[in-house]
């Protein structure tokens, strides 16, 4: 049987049924196990939350159909496997069945199905102690958010800080210098996606002790040596013209005359020759003059012809050594501010509590991992005997790192069940398009090859053969296609991996259609109209053959080009769904209620107003002349322009808009202007927007306004079920997905993208660079000349590029079920293959069947062979309903004034409503608003707060003369102070800048000796740290409300 192995791997190409598989050795696994808690003991990873879902369904849906009855009768393929690989009869399947599913439907938590940032996380989270992290941190996955956070914040230190100053505005000259935008922001916000990258982790540790001065050292130094070498070129340069005017020679005695013109450049500080000609190539070797050319000169020719060998060699080899500063050059003063940004960053993330999803795994590789693997599983509390790992393609290298100890101790341990501890991997070289994210195709080519990590070798390989997913004539196609430009590869095991991948088996499936149509190639401003134009012909084709606009997906490369297309078929009224239309910011109810919301913050603002008031007219008035109305009401401030400008039938109080918390401001605006009839989906996502916000965030309006600004470019509703419209997504999006129908325009991308990712790590000697052991420098042709190193980079950056091209085309083409249409681009090029364009005209410009004329290539039927099954949604839009919390005629149970049995538990409560308070406040001017706030989550009523005000201010007056709520300490507030393995939370320190501490607790009840202890402790705690105490006070609060120094 297939799965008796300890190390499963399956080469699964896109349609081979991958999900299927897995779910069968998952179930085969459980039922050849006597423990009906097996699930317990395997772990299924795989890469998104959505793969997770699908998997855990199919999981629980066939445990539910090996259930029922009616599957004795008629067994499902999968039953059909199993019983197969197991061996068992249907009837004992069927019962136990029944079992797994109750078990599991019981204990969904120990269901491990979960993608891999999940365990990482679990495993971070049980560690967090050993990682020296607060155990309360919160998991930032918005990276970009942070990292534009950390460049804003140094860029905003220019003017205060002299040398970013200076490094700054050199790099702002340096670019306008090179015709580039002086703009540094978003070159800094590029590089500074390196800190987040597994695959550069490594080369920035080797820079680590390299400072701002380090940097500036090194740039001065090359500086100064481009313009030695330079003088070197020129120099030598014009001796060899002048060597040549010695013999006698002119220009025009050598062929073309390319070598003095050369020289000429050269010698006038014009250092642009190409060295990649073949009269380069041929010097020395060959005559300098053409036949015809008078003997005498031939004569002088030949004899010197060794001489200017050499001497044009010593210029080259300048030429190189300044190409190679100069493009180390180029990236030096990005590089060099990567510490400062890093810097801000990991103030970001101590302020916040926050712990980046891209720390993950290097967390645990540095740290937990050298653990001993008993002790992991201990602290996990669990012990995995079985694994599963879904895209294994898309797997870092540090992931697997973190992964191999725990599965070789799984597999290396004897098991008394007869199913075998085991690994099963499933992937596909040919989709692995997350290189940028660290996902490496190599690791599994290695895996599926010779390589084991494993002390088990019972390890075996398969090749899943059948396309399960597409119609045939989609099948045949890109075999034949993918089989073809396999012979572009330069890397023998990539151009394996597309031969042998691309030989799939059809299924029943029979016919299909494929269609590659090109227009006329020229500028983007020539032909993405045509593009346009062309993605509108194949809809109305499809719709003409018996589609339905649901059945139809457009894959897109770049957001862009999404964009482009959404408006297209917004103009031309075809219904469509895209990532820009389900963006919350794009719903006019969202935009008009972030608009009053930043009004209530700046209610002077005219600019805000007249977007507010461009909404009233649209929506609560019937208008000619909306100048107008404009002009009638902008001049009006606050509160008047709403009273004025509403109609009758609408009341909004701004006022009492403004004193309410945000999540209930929103919501009153809602009801208010009767938004809930008009953007139901889009105002219920943001109201959970604005809850998410409120659990995370305390800085009320303002901070919101700002997230929100941050944020809303990403915040999207979900895709609404089983809607009439033709769905637009980027390819990396659709990976995983099926349609019927896949239209792929804009396929002209470059083979060989210059994008920011366009980089490799140069690793200089010793002395070459000033002692720097790691600098980046651009992927470029010039790479091949320079060195030896410098080649090798060039060559393992272009097989890299080539597999993450054609594996982005194979992802695109792969999609669709029963029709693909590809609109491409007419080539530029004859000779060679730089694009998609290139690739697609090169072959189907040699099919049988290319329409020259048309300049198309069909395959099959047009019609549409499918039957028309959808499955009813009751999708209808539910209301969202809305109301006031004041109409829910719900009695609360204020904490601060429960009816108790007691006094002594009546001032318990006193006691823990202040010292929440207190620990609030971090200066006077916070009492206020703590206490809004606590009224509004019902820890304080509104007949309590004057009282509690009180009692607040007067504290705060009677403990500032002895130097507490002083505005410039530093103020900490119930913080956890660990030393010696034990934890210590004062209520209040406060920090000068000398260090001084002055320590405040609150009290409850009568004064007692263990608060003079305890308050000696925490002091002798934070003297061990360094600090001096110089004020230690306990404030009673209680009815004498008094303050005592110790």
């Amino acid at each position: 049987m297939e799965n008796e192995a300890a190390f499963l791997i399956y080469n699964a190409s896109a349609g081979a049924g991958k999900t299927f598989t897995l779910v069968k050795n998952y179930l085969v696994i459980l039922f050849k196990s006597p423990n009906e808690f097996k699930y317990r003991r395997i772990l299924a990873i795989t890469f998104t939350n959505k793969a997770v879902a699908e998997m855990k369904t199919r999981i629980v849906a066939s445990l539910q159909e090996f259930s029922e009855d009616s599957i004795l009768e008629s067994p499902t393929p999968l039953l059909l496997a199993v019983e197969e690989e197991t061996g068992l009869e249907r009837q004992f399947i069927q019962q136990k069945a029944k079992r797994f599913l109750k078990n599991i439907i019981q204990d969904f938590a120990s269901f491990d199905v979960v993608t891999i940032d999940t365990f990482t996380h679990r495993i971070i989270r049980t560690f967090a102690y050993d990682l020296k992290i607060p155990q309360n941190f919160e998991v930032e996955l918005n990276t970009q958010e942070v990292l534009e956070q950390a460049v804003d914040r140094l860029i905003d230190k220019t003017g205060n800080d002299e040398q970013i100053t200076n490094i700054l505005i050199d790099y702002a000259l340096e670019k306008t210098d090179d015709d580039k935008s002086w703009d540094i922001t978003r070159d800094f916000y590029e590089i500074s996606k390196l800190l987040l990258r597994e695959n550069d982790l490594n080369y920035l540790k080797l820079l680590e002790s390299k400072s701002l001065e380090d940097f500036t050292a090194l740039k001065k130094s090359i500086k100064k040596r481009l313009k030695t070498l330079e003088e070197k070129i020129s120099s030598s340069a014009q001796a060899m013209l002048d060597f040549f005017a010695r013999e006698g020679l002119e220009d025009a005695h050598f062929t073309r005359k390319s070598l003095p013109n050369a020289l000429h450049k050269l010698a006038s500080g014009d250092l642009t020759i190409n060295l990649n000609t073949k009269w380069v190539e041929n010097l020395g070797t060959e005559p300098l003059y053409t036949k015809a050319q008078k003997e005498p000169i031939k004569a002088i020719l030949d004899g010197i012809s060794g001489e200017i060998a050499s001497q044009f060699a010593s210029i080259k080899s300048y030429i190189l050594k300044y190409g190679l500063n100069a493009e180390i050059y180029k990236k030096i003063t990005q590089l060099s501010v990567l510490q400062a940004i890093n810097k801000e960053v990991q103030q970001i993330k101590e302020e916040n509590n926050l712990v980046l999803i891209s720390d993950f795994n290097q967390l645990i590789n540095s740290q937990i991992i050298n653990q001993p693997t008993p002790f992991i599983y201990e602290r996990l509390g669990e012990r995995y005997e079985n694994y599963f790992i879904d895209e294994f393609q898309d797997t870092s290298r540090l992931q697997w790192q973190n992964l191999v100890p725990l599965i070789d101790n799984a597999l290396s341990t004897f098991t008394q069940e007869k199913n075998l501890n085991s690994l099963m991997l499933v992937g596909d070289p040919k989709q692995a398009i997350y290189r940028w994210r660290g996902g490496d195709a190599d690791q599994f080519i290695a895996l599926a090859g010779g390589v084991n990590p494993f002390q088990n070798e019972n390890k075996k390989v398969f090749n899943l053969p059948r396309n399960y997913r597409s119609y045939s004539e989609i099948i045949s196609f890109n075999n034949a296609l993918f089989t073809e430009l396999a012979k572009l590869f330069e890397n023998p095991d990539y151009q394996t991996i597309y031969q042998t991948g691309n030989a799939q088996e059809v299924n029943s499936r029979t016919g299909g259609f494929v269609s590659i149509t090109f227009v006329e190639s020229g500028t983007k401003s020539e032909t993405t109209p045509q593009y346009l134009d062309q993605v509108v012909a194949t809809i109305t084709n499809c719709l003409e053959n018996g589609f339905q606009l649901r059945d139809l997906c457009i894959l897109v490369r770049r957001n862009s080009e999404g964009v482009e297309i959404a408006q297209k078929l917004q103009e031309e009224n075809i219904p469509v769904i895209s990532s820009e239309s389900l963006l919350l910011s794009q719903s006019p109810e969202v935009a008009f209620i972030t608009n009053v919301l930043h009004y209530i913050v700046e209610p002077a603002s005219n600019a805000i107003a007249i977007k507010i008031l461009d909404y009233i007219a649209a929506n609560y008035y019937d208008l000619e002349d909306t100048h107008g109305f404009y002009s009638k009401y902008i001049n009006l401030k606050g509160q008047d322009l709403f009273k004025d400008a509403l109609p009758e039938d609408l009341n909004f109080d701004m006022n009492f808009c403004s004193s309410l918390p945000l999540y209930e401001s929103a919501e009153y605006i809602v009801r208010s202007f009767g938004l809930q009839k008009q953007g139901g989906s889009y105002i219920q996502f943001f109201l959970d927007a604005i809850f998410d916000f409120s659990q995370k965030h305390t800085g009320g309006l303002p901070e919101f306004l700002h997230w929100w600004e941050l944020k809303k470019e990403r915040l999207s509703i979900s895709t609404p079920p089983g809607a009439e419209a033709v769905q637009i997504m980027t390819i990396h999006k659709s990976k995983g997905l099926e349609f019927p129908v896949v239209i792929y325009p804009f396929a002209d991308t470059a083979l060989y993208p210059n994008n920011a990712d366009n980089y490799n790590w140069y690793l200089p000697e010793e002395t070459e660079f000033e002692g720097f052991d790691a600098l980046l420098i651009n992927q470029n042709a010039k790479l091949k000349d320079f060195n030896k190193q410098t080649a090798r980079l060039y060559d393992i950056r272009r097989s890299e590029q080539q597999l993450d091209s054609l594996n982005i085309l194979y992802v695109a083409l792969t999609r669709s079920i029963e029709q693909l249409h590809i609109i491409s681009s007419t080539s530029k090029n004859s000779d060679s293959l730089n694009t998609f364009a290139d690739l697609l005209y090169n072959y189907a410009s040699g099919h049988s069947q290319f329409d020259q004329e048309k300049c198309r290539l069909s395959l099959g039927s047009a019609k549409r062979i499918s039957k028309i099954e959808y499955k009813e949604t009751d999708s209808q839009q539910l209301s969202l309903i809305s109301s006031a919390k004041e109409d829910h005629n719900i009695a609360m149970v204020i904490q601060e004034l429960r009816n108790t049995e007691s006094d002594r538990a009546a001032a318990v409560d006193y006691g823990n409503v202040m010292h929440n308070l207190l620990a609030e406040i971090i200066e006077p001017k916070d009492v206020d608003l703590v206490l809004r706030k606590a009224q509004s989550k019902g820890i304080i009523t509104s007949e309590t707060l004057p009282n509690l005000k009180i009692q607040i201010e007067d504290l705060i007056n009677k403990v500032q003369p002895e130097g507490y709520f002083n505005t410039k300490n530093l103020i900490l507030n119930e913080r956890d102070i660990q030393l010696d393995h034990q934890i210590i939370r004062p209520d209040r320190i406060e920090i000068n800048a000398n260090k001084e501490v002055f320590l405040l607790d609150y009290k409850t009840g009568l004064s007692n000796e263990t608060h003079h202890q305890q308050l000696a402790f925490y002091a002798k705690s934070l003297e061990k740290l360094g600090y001096k105490v110089v004020k230690k006070g306990l404030y009673y609060l209680n009815s004498d409300a008094r303050l005592l120094l110790i």
